[in-house]
């Protein structure tokens, strides 16, 4: 209690202290503040130093990190130049090498490049283009076969009956051609959705 006398470790009493603790305890908070403006001014200089130096570091993590997300982000446009020069550029190559060569209509021309073509921009395309590349090989195909064998043979569709005759042969033929570059760009999308659903976890 307060006024009374404290006990010291040597069995003497010390005098009244004025708030019940012994001098010893009284005194302490008068050395701490004899040395503490020194050690305050040393630590708030210190902590205005490294103040500027955190501050950046924190803005240079958060621009980091939101370089990584930008990076990371699936892009979202259904088109890109890459795909469409794929699925275009690769089947007339074919379609013309075939006629070229003469292996016919739906030849292993069309064939090979029709399916390297729509699974090169299945793989580049971002998800949102999925929807047009999946369904674009059978009109993409068609219309290959048709300008290729009309302006290598010309003269055999003069006519509307040999024209319709003629369409009707270049879907057939090219009917093989479609499916399997469908399937391969169906196959390189299940991959890609296979792989994405996996790559968190790992």
């Amino acid at each position: 209690m307060a006024g009374q006398r404290v006990r010291t470790p040597e069995g003497g009493a010390t005098g009244r202290t004025g708030r019940g603790y012994p001098p010893a305890q009284r005194q302490a908070p008068q050395e701490w503040s004899e040395a503490g403006p020194e050690q305050d001014g040393r630590a708030r200089d210190a902590h205005a130093q490294d103040g500027p130096a955190r501050g950046g570091r924190a803005q240079q993590r958060r621009a980091d990190s939101r370089r990584t997300a930008r990076a990371q982000a699936p892009s979202t446009r259904p088109f890109s130049g890459v795909a469409v020069l794929l699925s275009l550029g690769l089947p007339a190559a074919g379609g013309l090498a075939d006629q070229l060569f003469g292996l016919g209509i739906g030849g292993w021309g069309l064939l090979l490049c029709s399916v390297a073509g729509f699974a090169g921009a299945a793989a580049v395309c971002s998800r949102t283009g999925w929807w047009w590349v999946l369904p674009a090989p059978p009109p993409i195909v068609l219309a290959v076969t048709a300008a290729t064998a009309y302006l290598a043979h010309s003269d055999d569709y003069k006519g509307g009956k040999k024209l319709a005759a003629g369409a009707a042969k270049w879907a057939i033929q090219g009917f093989p051609v479609m499916l399997y570059a469908m399937g391969a760009a169906l196959l390189v999308i299940l991959v890609r959705t296979v792989r994405d659903r996996r790559s968190p976890r790992g």
